[in-house]
């Protein structure tokens, strides 16, 4: 995710319990699939991300993430 002109951002991602899994304050993140440093099993994670531009407008987002393991 490449995001530009960010004065705030947090992105957070939960399991299917709402435990916090990963979180962020970086808008140029890689999350690769770990949790206190162990891998998590595949799965459907949810995830939340707030971001404020320099304008003061506040995008807010949330979905799914499929973590797929090879």
């Amino acid at each position: 995710m490449k995001l530009q002109g960010v004065s705030a951002f947090v992105f957070r991602i939960f399991d299917r319990w709402g435990n916090l899994v990963f979180e962020t304050n970086e808008p140029n993140f890689n999350w690769q699939g770990y949790f206190k440093g162990e891998p998590l099993k595949q799965d459907v994670y949810v995830f939340n991300m707030q971001a404020e531009g320099y304008n003061r407008q506040v995008v807010k987002k949330m979905g799914s993430i499929m973590l797929i393991r090879q």
